[in-house]
Order: C-alpha cells, then structure tokens, then sequence
C-alpha cells in the first residue's frame, strides 16, 4: 500500500492494517516473519563493472563492419592489413574505456559509504539497527539531522521540520503533523503525515510507524522505474545510420564488380586476387579512423569538462550536449541559490528595533545552542541583522513556546529580557492582520495590496507581532496569544537569482537552446523565478501537473510548444513532459533529487550536480562538480565544437573514399591488371587518415556554435556524393594520363595523387566558405600531420622500402608535377562546388 491509502486513516487503523501496536512495536517473530515477506529494506544499486564499460566501447555498426573485415583479411593472409584494422578498434576502445572508467570511479568516490541505521522499538525496548533490516510496521523514532530510513507514517510529533527538497523539489521545509487528513491524496508534497525515504530531518521528534520498505518506498519505485527505462545516444544512432548507408553501398559496389569480372576471361587475375582486392576496396571505403577521431574528439571535451569540475559518465555525451535543444531544469540551486533572503519590509511600528531583530528574537534554536537555525526563513532573518544586533540577541532568555501548526498557520514564543517578557507571533500575514485589533479596513487593504505586489515577485512573506508580556508566568495559550497580537510589520524573502544566471539565459538564447523549468515548487514562486531570469515573458504562464494532467495529448502538445515553465510537477510528469518534447527536440535534463530520476533517465543528455542523490547521479550522464548553469553552456559550445570536427573528418573521409573508391573498383574492369594493389590500397587509407585524427585539435569558427545541430545523413551522404563525383572525374584524369606508362607506374602515379587529393581536401571541406576566407585557421596539428604525410607520399616511391614492400615504380619528377598541378585543379573544382552547394542548397 502507498502513502495515499494511509494518510486519510486514523492512528489505530493504521496500526490494525500493519499489525502492530503503538508505542510497544512489533514483536520478534513479526520481524522475522515480515523479513521473510517484504525483504530487505534496500534499494539496489551497483557500479558499472569494468568489462562492461569495455564491452560497450564496441556497440557500433562501424566497428562490427570493421571487425569482418579484419578478420577476412586475416582468413586470406593479409596478415598486416588485418593487424592495422584490429589496432584502430584496439586503441578506439582503450581510450573511450578510460574515460569512461575514470569517470565511473569519481562517481563512485561521491557516494557515501556509511551504512544507514534507524531507531526502533520492538517489543517496548528502543534499540539502533541497520535501515535495512526495517519492516513494514516498526515503529521508528526520529530526531533532528536523521536522514528517514523508510516511508513513514506519523503517530507523534513535536516541533517536527523536515526537507522534503530531494523528493518533492519544494525548496521550503515542510512542517510535518501526526493528525489523519481529510481525504486521499495522491501527490508526496500533500503528505502532511507521512514522511518520505531519504527526506531530512531538520527540527524536532517524532514517532511513526513504517508503511513501505525498499523498492515499494516513493523512492524504491523511482528507483524501479528509471531502471525499466532504456536509452541510446543520439549520437550512436546517426552515426549508426552513416554506417548502415555505407555497408549497403560496398556490398552492392563489390558484388557488381565482382560479377563482372566473373564473366571477364582474364587469365591473368585468379579469382582469389579480385577476392583481396575487393577486400582492401572495402577497408579503403570504410571510414575506419571514425571511432578513433570521434573518441579523441569525445575525450578532448571531457578532458577541458574535467578542468571545470564536470564529470563526464558518458563519452558520447560531450556530442550530445552540443546537439540539445532544449534545456530543461529545476530552478533550485541552479537558477537560484537555493537561499532565502530578506527582500522587503512593510514597517508598521519600529518599538522593538528592525523587524529582522523582532523576528530573530522567536528563533528556538538560538537559545542556549551553539548551532545556526536550520528553517530557510530563520537564516534569511540572521543574514539580515548587524553585528551589534547579533549581540543584542543575548540578552534575551526563551521561556515557552507554541510551535508552527499548519491550521492556524502561525508560531510564537515567549521571551525574557531584564525581568520583562515579550510575545513574539510570527506566521501568516493574512491571517494575523484579522486578529490585530488596532487595524481598520483601510489598513488592511492597503498590506493585502502589498501582499499581492510581493506574491506577483514570487515572494513569501511572514508577519512578525512583538508585544510586552502583562500576564507574566511561563505558561500561555493559543487563546492568549490570539489576543496579544500587534503587528510590527511584515518581512517577505525570496530565493534569489545566481549572479550569472541571466547571463547565461541569454547565452543559451544566441545558442538556440530552449529553457524549460520543471519544478516540485509552487507555481506562483516558479513563474516569477523565471520571468526574472527571463525565461518566460509571463510570469503567469505557468502549469501545474495537475492541471498537464488534465489536458488531452493534443493539447499538451500545444502546452509544450508555448510554455517554459511547470510547477508542482511530480517525476512522472517530468518523465512524461520530457519524451513529449523528445518528439520535436532533442532534450536535455539537469536535476539533483530523487524526483528527477526517471526524467534523467528520459533525457538525451542528463546532468546532475554533485549534491545529486545516489539514485540521481545513477541516471546521469554528467556530473557537475560546481552547481551552475554557465558551465552547461560551456558544455554545449565544446559539444558543437566536437561535432562540427568529427563531421567534417567524415565529409573529408567519405567524399575522398567515394572518389578513390569508385574510379579504383571500375578502373580495373578497364584494364588486364589491378590499377592498384591492396597492399597500396591500404596504405594510402592509413597515410591520408593519419593526418585525419588531428581533426579532432581543429578550430571551429563562432557560426558553427550558433545553434544546435545533428547528422544528417541525407545531406552528409548528398556532399560526399557530388564531390566524390569530382573526385573520381580527376581520378580518372590521372587514370589517363599514366595508363600509357605500364602497370607499376600507374599504381605508383594514382597511389601520390589519391593521397595528396585527399589532404588538399581536408582544407576545402574543413569551412563553408572558401578556404582563405575561413573565421579560423587549422590547428597547429593538421598542418604538421599534413605536412608529414604529404612529404611521406612523395619520397617514400623513390625509396627501397617503398619499391620492395609496396612494388612502386621510380618515379619521375616531371610526373609528380603533372600529379600536383591535377591535384591543384581537384581542389579548385571542388572549392566552386562546395561554395555553391551550400550557398545556395543547403544553407544551414
């Protein structure tokens, strides 16, 4: 049974449900019997073993491509070549696993390692045993700065405080009482008598009686349901669709070669040779690097993360960041600082001093205690006074008190200062101004109309009455202090905005990122929180879930597309609006209670702050070490930055493949002999993707950051198509001019062209715009590695090695001429073209 079907019972049916007996609690063979029924009061959770992490470094179909491809290599001898194929998905795997590890293990060093324990009385006698040997129907003490073992309904309560902001997202204690309530209720924040696992205990004692343990707690069921729920990057599955594209055009490319020269006569190549030359035709294609340079790149951005205090869980998702569209958020202690503050005053009389003073004067935990007030209202009122009355505080002495009851909404304490006692009543101003006799209608009027400008701010507001004490003794009762009231003023708070957060507001506005604000909080406080952040230009724009609920498919549709701002949601709303808005965007979502847990487990991208529950930090993807928006945004722009690098390695890799590809497989439908051999094949796809992994150290310009973006492999295929296409025509022309020279020199001329080809290449297909107009130069390390294998590729045919080991010809100065001036012509063809295409076709 939930909360729900026992808040509404009364103190014995409750009992009479659970079988036990209030104060005594259950006897020693309930215990063990209830043990062997609900289990242990545990909520598992386990750390990623390593092997796991490993294993999932290889879930892409590029690497399962790669892999039969290694290994047909290997079946048919190619012994080096299947070796280099089975290093790059050696060394992609090593370096994702440790990252990915690394962050594993500072995720685990964040969760505590103490074991919870729980007070209880079995039989009559109080004992302290391990939270999770609790059962349904213990009876469980409670006391200040305990963190509640179980779902716990209240029996007894005494000045009971707790913060509920980890489950609920109300970032205002809640004061909790043992009283049944009036009807059902189905929301945790409406639970008045029932405390929640996992909650805290901030003021106060109680008794209570368990009435959910492990996985069937509020918590337990959070916990099952993020579980249930699967998730795949947004990342792996476009990549997964590029590779899917190429696979099927190798297949179909190899089977009409083959074919035809199946039913060529040639007695000079056995069937077997065109067996490896297809098999090296297909490693050329394949743009195998793709894993490793994504990888370098993935890593260079959760290594500049790391330097911000994030913990990146997930390698893939430093891409996804950059992608999101839409943000969504709590806004405690992410746009705010989670800290009330005094805001404004309505001073009515000043007799007793600032009404910061008057009101610090009936905090209980001042007296006698060497410990700051745990209640948010208490520490706003403290922050507020100066030294000197600070000091003035001691002079007064707590003599009684009548705590805060949610029916009359309003507490009071009885103090002594030089053998004079105050009243001190503070509590809900429209309530108290109707017992405040020297107030006439006008009065009244006049501090509702500022209680309404206050609540429009999104303001709370506490009433403070200080009078001196006639009756004397040290007894008082709710009667007396109903009849003592005279009003000092009114103070109201409010939870303040983080210096930088409208800042960064309208950094995630010039990115296109959309801010969303999901909150357990009231509507009224959410709504002004964002309008002053400007995330909404209504501060009454604001939906509840209760009211989302209501709404037809369609219409929360419409809601999605209109609304920043949901109040009084609770986590399966949040999970809900969040794959609601997955149909049209891509979602981020950061969060830090257990509330957010199925939402994080939803999101594309979920990010947690290190104060995050265990179940929480579980669903993450990212972990931010220091609570702050403007470091998700730092987070976006480095997501983008690694993006726009791993899509231009694959343009560059797949229209210099496609072109090589191509001209190569039908050029040797032309001629007796292969235009060139595998062992050629492969090295010039090993020496032009060598300069290809320092993509990853680019410079991208400011307009590639501008808003979010994704692969589209439609307009990725269509580039590397047209410009392959002009690839292949210029493949061709070298085709022509140095077929005439003999089977070694065409495989010698075609081998220097191909590769210096593609390294032009990269500098065209690295910017939109002509190459000497980019907004940013390349990195020191493509030009290094360029210059390496550009030089590489031309001496290395003139060398023993390159003649022995690879069969070139000695070439010819004159030659390599003709070969840089047709390359030189590649480059400005291409250029015209990719200016044009993405002018005038695809202007994103």
């Amino acid at each position: 049974m939930g909360f729900s079907k026992f808040s509404h019972l009364s103190q014995d049916e409750v009992l009479e449900k659970l079988s036990s007996g209030f104060p005594e609690g259950l006897s020693d063979s309930q215990v063990k019997q209830k043990q062997n029924e609900y289990g242990l009061n545990e909520i598992k959770d386990t750390a990623t073993p390593w092997w796991k992490i490993f294993l999932r470094q290889s879930k892409s179909s590029f690497i399962y491509l790669l892999f039969a491809a290694g290994i047909l290599s290997f079946l048919l001898g190619e012994r080096v070549d299947a070796t280099l194929i089975f290093l790059f998905i050696f060394i992609n795997a090593s370096i994702g696993f440790i990252q990915e590890y690394r962050s594993e293990t500072a995720v685990q060093s964040l969760k505590k390692f103490t074991e919870g324990r729980a007070k209880v009385r079995r039989e009559s006698k109080e004992s302290l045993i391990l939270s999770s040997d609790l059962v349904p129907g213990d009876v469980v003490i409670l006391e200040t700065g305990d963190i509640v073992p179980a779902d716990i309904r209240l029996l007894d309560v005494s000045h009971f405080l707790v913060d509920e902001t980890i489950l609920t997202g109300e970032s205002i204690q809640v004061t909790k009482k043992s009283q049944k309530l009036d009807q059902p209720i189905s929301e945790p924040y409406k639970a008045e008598n029932v405390v929640f696992k996992g909650t805290s205990i901030l003021n106060g004692k109680a008794e209570g009686v368990v009435i959910a343990t492990g996985r069937e707690t509020e918590i337990g069921k959070i916990s099952k349901f993020i579980t249930e729920t699967k998730r795949e990057s947004a990342f792996q599955k476009n990549i997964d669709r590029i590779s899917k594209f190429i696979i099927w055009l190798v297949i179909v490319t190899i089977f009409v070669v083959l074919g035809i020269h199946y039913f060529i006569d040639d007695s000079t190549r056995s069937f077997i040779d065109l067996i490896v030359f297809s098999i090296a035709l297909t490693v050329g294609v394949i743009p195998e690097a793709l894993p490793l340079v994504t990888t370098f790149s993935l890593s260079k951005g959760a290594k500049i993360l790391a330097e911000q205090n994030v913990v990146v869980k997930r390698l893939t998702s430093v891409e996804d960041l950059g992608s999101i569209q839409v943000l969504c958020t709590d806004k405690t202690g992410t746009i705010t600082e989670n800290k009330l503050s005094v805001s404004d005053t309505y001073v009515i009389n000043s007799d007793f001093g600032s009404l910061a003073f008057s009101g610090s004067i009936a905090i209980r935990d001042i007296y006698g205690k060497e410990v700051q007030p745990n209640n948010a209202f208490d520490l706003a009122l403290i922050a507020a006074l100066d030294e000197e009355e600070k000091n003035q505080l001691n002079a007064f002495h707590f003599i009684n008190e009548i705590p805060f009851d949610p029916s009359r909404r309003r507490s009071s304490v009885l103090v002594e200062k030089d053998e004079n006692q105050f009243l001190i009543v503070r509590g809900s101003p429209e309530e108290m101004i109707l017992l405040d006799p020297s107030f006439s209608e006008d009065d009244r009027l006049s501090i509702l109309q500022w209680l309404q400008q206050q609540g429009k701010l999104g303001r709370r507001t506490l009433a403070i009455s200080m009078k001196k004490w006639e009756k004397g003794g040290e007894e008082y009762s709710v009667e007396d202090e109903e009849t003592n009231i005279k009003i000092s003023g009114i103070v109201s708070f409010s939870d303040q905005l983080k210096p930088t957060t409208r800042s960064v507001v309208e950094q995630a506005n010039e990115l296109g990122v959309r801010l969303v604000v999901l909150t357990g909080d009231d509507p009224i406080v959410a709504g002004a929180v964002a309008y002053d952040a400007n995330i909404t230009d209504n501060r009454e724009n604001v939906i509840t879930g209760e009211n989302f609920d209501k709404l037809s498919l369609g219409e929360k549709r419409v809601e999605l597309s209109r609304t920043n701002v949901y109040a009084r949601v609770s986590p399966k709303q949040k999970y809900e609006i969040i794959q609601l808005l997955q149909e049209e965007y891509l979602v981020g979502f950061l969060g830090e209670g257990i509330n957010d847990a199925p939402a994080l487990k939803a999101a594309n991208v979920s990010l947690v702050v290190e104060s995050a529950s265990d179940i929480a930090r579980e669903a993450s993807d990212i972990i931010l070490l220091k609570s702050d928006l403007g470091t998700i945004i730092d987070g976006v722009i480095q997501g983008r930055k690694t993006f726009y690098n791993s899509l231009t390695y694959i343009r560059a890799t797949l229209l210099s493949n496609f072109g090589n590809f191509f001209a190569v497989a039908f050029a040797s439908l032309i001629i007796p002999y292969l235009p060139m051999l595998p062992v050629q094949l492969l090295l010039v796809n090993l020496l032009s993707d060598f300069p290809m992994f320092s993509i990853s150290t680019d410079n991208v310009g400011k307009e590639e950051l501008l808003r979010p973006k994704q692969y589209d492999s439609r307009d990725i295929i269509v580039i590397a198509s047209i410009l392959g296409v002009i690839s292949t025509l210029f493949d061709f022309a070298m085709f022509g001019i140095f077929q005439r020279l003999g089977e070694a020199q065409l495989q010698t001329y075609w081998f220097i062209g191909s590769i210096l080809s593609e390294l032009v290449l990269l500098f065209s297909i690295r910017t939109k715009k002509i190459f000497f107009k980019a907004s940013t130069r390349p990195s020191n390390t493509i030009i290094i590695l360029s210059s390496f294998a550009f030089v590489t590729t031309i001496a290395l045919p003139f060398t023993s090695i390159g003649q022995s080991w690879f069969h070139f010809a000695h070439p010819t100065w004159s030659n390599i001429g003709i070969i840089l001036i047709v390359v030189l012509l590649d480059f400005i063809v291409t250029e015209i073209v990719k200016v044009v295409y993405f002018k005038y076709i695809d202007k994103d």
